[in-house]
């Protein structure tokens, strides 16, 4: 499996807000040319005006553990290792705005339902490139075409995010758009107790598992599954079901942050 790796002269690069503008300008466009074959270590060009330094991206030293089958759904520990993670939550001050949701009409708009603060990702930033090959490889090779921009995404104290999909309802999609048939939530940094994100349509009996799941679990959850907000492990699951509807057992929530934070990314991936 590929990962990266950053020095600290790339995670302190300067940032401007110009320079990401300009970026966010063209982050719809898919450089899968960037990508060399993921048999061999690959690097991309740094996205900003610094040719002398590149991201690195070498093995990722994570642990996938599955958790069910219907719906897939897996944790894997250290999914994001901690070079990414301080990179990425040095853009949070500067580009996080208040996250929306997705209404039925297809627009985005505020809602009370969820009140974190979110900024997706340019398409070619080299820590998100790196990410995003990942994450397609885990899957078994997808098209990094296939993956959304990657949303970062904070709450703060009192902050939470309501039972909802990832997945839309077919009727709702742009045509030609396919729905996102899995996500990846990984945490970048938490410093809150029971603020993890909870299913509350599925439910495990820890008692009959190894103890050891308990690090990365609520074992003692009798309002569904919990998967406790762990920083660096990233939960993966199919939002799809097996005859290409949305699976409603993906139903899930953001608890609310009673104390401290919780910074995660959302990785989307498209297809059937």
């Amino acid at each position: 499996m590929k990962g990266c790796t950053q020095s600290s002269s790339v995670v302190t690069t300067a940032r401007t807000s110009f320079i990401w503008c300009l970026l966010a300008i063209f982050s719809g466009l898919t450089f899968q040319g960037y990508l060399k074959p993921s048999n061999s270590a690959f690097s991309f060009p740094w996205s900003r005006p610094r040719p002398d330094n590149t991201v690195q991206c070498a093995i990722a030293n994570y642990t996938a553990r599955i958790i069910m089958h219907d719906p897939f759904m897996m944790h894997i520990e250290n999914f994001i290792s901690a070079d990414e993670r301080a990179y990425l939550l040095s853009l949070r001050e500067e580009f996080l705005h208040p996250s929306k949701i997705r209404l039925e009409n297809g627009t985005a708009a505020l809602d009370s339902a969820r009140n974190s603060s979110s900024t997706f990702l340019p398409w070619f930033d080299p820590v998100a490139q790196c990410i995003m090959h990942r994450a397609a490889e885990l899957q078994g090779f997808v098209r990094i075409g296939a993956i959304e921009n990657l949303q970062i995404t904070a709450y703060e104290q009192g902050q939470k995010y309501s039972p909802h999909f990832d997945w839309f309802e077919e009727w709702t999609l742009p045509k030609g758009r396919s729905n996102r048939a899995s996500t990846f939530f990984a945490i970048l940094e938490a410093d809150c107790t029971d603020c993890g994100t909870r299913f509350p349509r599925l439910q495990v009996d820890w008692s009959a598992r190894d103890a050891r799941w308990c690090n990365f679990v609520d074992c003692n959850s009798t309002q569904g599954l919990t998967i406790e907000a762990v920083p660096g492990a990233a939960l993966f699951w199919r939002n799809i079901d097996s005859g290409g509807l949305g699976n409603k057992k993906t139903l899930h929530e953001g608890l609310p942050v009673n104390q401290g934070s919780k910074i995660g990314l959302n990785i989307w991936t498209h297809g059937s």
